[in-house]
């Protein structure tokens, strides 16, 4: 084995100059073992780009045989990734390995000062450059290390009680965040660590239902986490509050025993945020843009946003102007409006943005630009996605073009959705009160009353198994000129459907027609859903839940940047079941996410605003 090693460090000379460095994009990059479940088994890189839908495609590259590579961490300095790579045969092999964008490895050699015979899991670099790293083999008290890179020596930082698997800095605090393994439930806990004292002070945040194998923050200082479910043992990527720990699934990753992750987070990123979640035709609206500066100095940077040819931006190139030089003092933007794609104004450039460093998590800077659709070409519920760009011509930081992502979902860089309103209904030629429908032995019961019945022709009535899509389900003809009726209709074709939506087209003897609203039925007999009304919503809101079993129901209020603002937890009872919580009038106007806990595990997340 002390032979192989001879051979890399020789490969490596002749090699190092070759190596190219990582490009800042604030995606993950780590190493996993996709079998067994040791830590010295056949290594494999991986470089993760999470999708529009979710999905984590990761760049997949053989690294090592039969050698533990571990303790990962990017180093902004250099653009490189660095571990800590471990012999299987023989821990006293620690040694510092450089990792380039090619998935090439390079041994510099043997780390003076660490620990023998032991193994590195935890590794992350601070804003200087340095390596801190933690044993983890063993058990405790663990050792905790910081490296100078440049000259493999390791100091001494004193021991910690928990075994850690992974950390991360804060790239705008500096705060260094840890996940740990728990014996007691096989997930592990979120550790914040405190590094300004020896030994570090370690604090824990929360217990988590996942075993995380590694952290990393992305280009919006948010924290993310790879790591297996308790439940299932199923491995994603989740994102996670720092504050209480709580957790949203990012898309499903490779499938693995054991691996470790590291960003380069220090680089511009902008999300892309909608005003509401769904527009009128005629309406104005706003859309947001939040950047983040994660960078040593202010930026000059260019953005471009090309939007659907049916939109156009409603201010003109000198009002945008104007507002950039407000929110961004220092600012001499360029603003270019042109057409595209048959459009009209649906496509601005800004140049010459100048965007200050960040340097607290709230203080991102933003602006807003005004759009307003310019055409009744629309079809209701329809979706229109909308992604810019951030771009910094002529860095030396390579940074490379940031897309934008939608702040409200846990994905990364995934375009922004606004979705078509319904349009509102217009008076009925009739009017039809008391529309109500049950379920009974997976049937759906409608019935309606009409008042005033003077020429109608009948009434169709529409279903709908998504609320957006609706078909026709039945004919009933209208009983003529009367002051009242009654109708009935019993639905038998819902089986295997949680939630049925129905409306009437209610249609006249001169082929005009209107619709009713929309009644909203739970089969509880099957699959059931979880509904949260109303939304939007303004001084409470309520969520209607089915649970098999007597337990714990626990809701949580989350915003838009992952704050938890309201909580509220209840026992309840096996079948249907209501939870309100009110006090909600001084939240922000905007989207929040409202994540449904039955007995502390999450088992559902609904998205929905605030008026």
């Amino acid at each position: 084995m002390k032979t192989s090693v001879f051979l890399l460090l020789t490969f490596c000379i002749n090699a190092a100059f070759a190596q190219k460095p990582w490009k800042c994009d604030g995606k993950a990059i780590g190493t996993y073992n996709p079998e067994s479940n040791t830590f010295t088994d056949d290594t494999k890189l991986y470089s993760a780009v999470f999708d529009a839908s979710g999905n984590v495609n990761y760049l997949d590259k053989p690294a090592t045989q039969k050698v533990g590579l571990n303790a990962l961490g990017f180093r902004q300095q250099d653009g490189f990734v660095y571990g800590i790579r471990y012999s299987g045969y023989d821990n006293q092999v620690n040694e510092l390995c450089r990792i380039d964008s090619t998935g090439e490895i390079i041994s510099l050699g043997k780390i003076t000062g660490l620990t023998a015979n032991v193994q590195y899991f935890a590794g992350a670099f601070d804003a200087n450059g340095y390596l801190y790293a933690t044993t983890g083999s063993g058990s405790a008290p663990y050792e905790l290390f910081k490296i100078d890179v440049s000259k493999r020596e390791a100091t001494d930082l004193g021991t910690i009680s928990y075994r850690l698997i992974d950390m991360a800095f804060d790239p705008i605090t500096n705060d260094l965040y840890a996940t740990s393994a728990n014996a007691i439930n096989n997930g592990g806990e979120l550790i914040k660590i405190d590094i300004s004292t020896i030994p570090a002070k370690v604090t824990s945040v929360t217990v988590l239902n996942v075993f995380m194998f590694g952290v990393f923050f992305t280009d919006a200082a948010d924290l993310y986490g790879f790591g297996r479910s308790v439940v299932d043992n199923s491995t994603a990527y989740y994102k996670i509050d720092k504050k209480d720990g709580s957790i949203i699934n990012a898309g499903a990753g490779p499938s693995a025993t054991n691996a470790d992750a590291c960003s380069c987070p220090f680089r511009l990123s902008h999300s892309l945020q909608g005003r509401f979640n769904c527009i009128n035709i005629e309406d104005n609206s706003m859309l947001t843009i939040a950047v983040t500066n994660i960078t040593a100095e202010t930026q000059k940077a260019t953005f471009d946003l090309t939007i659907d040819k049916r939109f156009k931006f409603s201010e003109t190139a000198d009002q945008i102007k104007i507002s950039i030089q407000t929110y961004f003092p220092g600012s001499i933007p360029e603003v270019y409006l042109s057409d595209a794609y048959g459009g009209t104004d649906n496509v601005i450039s800004i140049k010459n943005i100048a965007i200050p460093v960040t340097t607290t998590a709230a203080a991102a800077k933003f602006f807003k630009l005004a759009i307003k659709a310019r055409t009744n070409n629309f079809v209701t519920g329809e979706k229109i996605l909308f992604q810019s760009t951030i771009n910094v011509p002529g860095n030396s930081l390579n940074l490379g073009a940031d897309v934008s992502d939608d702040p409200l979902t846990a994905h990364l860089d995934d375009a922004t959705t606004l979705t078509i309103c319904a349009a509102e209904a217009a008076p009925l030629p009739v009017t039809i009160t008391d529309f109500k429908g049950q379920f009974d032995q997976k049937i759906a019961h409608l019935s309606w009353t009409t008042n005033h019945e003077l020429n109608v022709q009948r009434f169709e009535v529409e279903r709908s198994f998504n609320g957006v899509n609706f078909e026709r389900s039945n004919v009933l003809n209208a009983s003529g000129n009367s002051l009242a009726h009654s109708y009935q209709y019993s639905d038998v074709n819902v089986q295997g459907n949680a939630v049925v939506y129905y409306r009437i087209k209610v249609i006249d003897n001169d082929g005009s027609f209107k619709y009713t609203s929309v009644v909203v039925l739970k089969n509880n007999d099957d699959v059931k859903e979880t509904l949260v009304y109303p939304s939007p919503f303004n001084d409470k809101i309520a969520i209607s839940t089915f649970v098999q079993n007597k337990g714990n129901i626990t809701i949580s209020v989350i915003d838009g940047i992952g704050r938890k603002v309201a909580e509220k937890r209840s026992i309840v009872s096996a079948g249907d079941n209501t939870i309100t919580l009110d006090g909600l009038t001084k939240l922000d106007e905007g989207f929040y996410f409202i994540n449904i806990y039955n007995n502390d595990k999450l088992v559902k997340t609904k998205k929905t605003m605030k008026l």
